[in-house]
């Protein structure tokens, strides 16, 4: 992020949060695109209606988790990311009722993917060696 263009007085508190929320949303289509791409079948819900009804259960949840945990947190390091994946599992809770376990194990693997190589820190600390 630079300090000038139009861009600049906004800051990080105002470009950050749209950065990680256009991350997290792509995540979440391309979880859903994969599993409408390998599992529909004719006669059946598409995956894709099934992701964009459960949006705002699992998807709104989580970029809110985002916000309020990458404004508070002062750690950047493997620690951020690992308390991070952890609190993403909370919106699936509603997951854990479907009659396919399919779903859950695959948002289960994006939003932990997502928070291990997507967020803005880094993935090794430092210190590390």
């Amino acid at each position: 992020m630079t300090t000038r263009g139009p861009w600049a007085r906004l800051g990080a508190l105002g470009l950050l949060p749209a950065d990680v929320t256009a991350r997290y949303l792509l995540t979440y289509a391309a979880a859903f695109g994969a599993l409408a791409l390998f599992l529909d079948e004719p006669g059946y819900e598409s995956y894709w209606t099934t992701g964009l009804k459960g949006a705002p259960s699992i998807a709104v949840p989580s970029v809110v988790i985002l916000w309020i945990f990458g404004l508070a947190s002062r750690r950047t390091g493997v620690m951020f990311r690992w308390q991070l994946a952890w609190l993403l599992l909370l919106p699936l809770w509603p997951l854990l009722f479907a009659s396919t376990p399919v779903p859950l194990l695959t948002l289960r693997v994006s939003q932990t993917l997502f928070a291990a190589a997507l967020t803005r820190a880094p993935l090794v600390p430092a210190d590390w060696r």
